[in-house]
């Protein structure tokens, strides 16, 4: 049986142009909302065997999406010198809203493009309070098993009031809340991040990027993480 389903599930990643099958239990949300399965939900249990098909981006495709990005940033800053520097923002960018279902090709790809790239623009450049984009990553280690590594993106808002700081996920894979100080540009606070929380996590924070990371025991182990904070320059 077992044998059946494997080349039945490799015959159809290869009718499907896939480089990859990845055979699993159940069709996990998160998956499936990244790879907009949207058949994903039609399981009848959640210990029900699936197949997921990956096919890998060809040179030439990551290619013509960073061009697609340098093209919107042109755009959004009228070829400003600017676009370099906001490059790394822009494909962050990308990947958030291709995360959320937007075809890259699409005008509403372009809309929303712009309309997250305004919302990253700080209002006055010195000022950390307002919108930006993050990445991450969070693993769990124990003594019987090493750490998973997972990845997440999404947009925060931080609220600055003398040398508190507050940041609260608006959008995203996961949702983070940290309160702490902020003090001559080093960070320490606490952390909510994906159902984990720390008592204790560190970093530090420029007017264009702000680090964090943390470390904390739980019953299922020892949970590492850290996360990144972007923003555009202004226009």
């Amino acid at each position: 049986m077992e044998r059946r389903f494997f080349a039945a599930a490799a015959a159809e990643a290869k009718k499907r142009g896939g480089d990859a099958v990845i055979i699993r239990e159940g069709a996990e949300w998160g998956v499936s909302k990244i790879a907009d399965l949207k058949a994903a939900s039609i399981l009848g249990s959640s210990r029900q065997t699936t197949a997921l098909v990956i096919r890998w981006l060809t040179p030439e495709e990551i290619s013509n999406q960073n061009r697609r990005v340098v093209d919107l940033l042109k755009g959004f800053y009228g070829n400003d010198p600017a676009v370099a520097a906001n490059q790394d923002v822009g494909k962050l960018v990308r990947v958030y809203l291709l995360n959320s279902g937007v075809d890259l090709n699409s005008d509403e790809f372009s809309r929303q493009f712009n309309d997250t790239m305004t919302k990253l623009v700080p209002s006055a450049p010195r000022n950390l309070s307002g919108e930006w984009i993050f990445k991450g990553s969070e693993s769990i280690e124990s003594a019987l098993s090493g750490g998973d590594e997972k990845g997440f993106i999404g947009l925060a808002s931080v609220s600055i009031d003398d040398t508190n700081v507050a940041i609260v996920s608006n959008g995203g894979t996961v949702e983070i809340n940290l309160t702490g100080t902020l003090t001559k540009n080093r960070l320490n606070g606490q952390i909510g991040i994906g159902g984990v929380s720390a008592k204790n996590c560190e970093g530090a924070a420029t007017s264009e990027k702000i680090s964090i990371s943390f470390q904390t025991l739980t019953s299922d182990g020892t949970v590492r993480g850290n996360a990144v904070f972007q923003r555009a320059t202004a226009k």
